[in-house]
């Protein structure tokens, strides 16, 4: 099982209309059928610390059940669709792929 958590870093000047169409942007994105299971978040309220990043805007987190499916999906035209829509929106991206361990 592979989890491929993507964060997004909006521009400062991105307008709430602007947001509200990249999320809605983002749910249809998590349709696609080679995405075993994925989920929709924006920081958390929690305390400040030195390890923490809530500077992101909204993050991703999907699962694979193969590499092939998220490659697969890396390519799908509707991901490629959604990145050349709303690419202008992000300052920065930040993509971590983890391989799950089995517990």
């Amino acid at each position: 099982m592979l989890q491929h958590t993507v964060y997004f870093y909006l521009n400062e000047d991105v307008t709430s209309k602007e947001k509200q169409q990249f999320e809605e942007g983002l749910k249809e994105l998590l349709q696609i059928a080679e995405i075993h299971h994925a989920e929709l978040g924006t920081p958390a309220d929690t305390k400040e610390r030195d390890v923490t990043d809530h500077s992101f805007a909204y993050a991703i987190y999907t699962w694979f059940e193969t590499i092939e499916d998220c490659e697969t999906y890396a390519e799908h035209p509707e991901h490629l669709d959604f990145i050349d829509q709303y690419n202008s929106l992000w300052a920065d991206v930040k993509v971590y792929d983890t391989e799950l361990i089995d517990t």
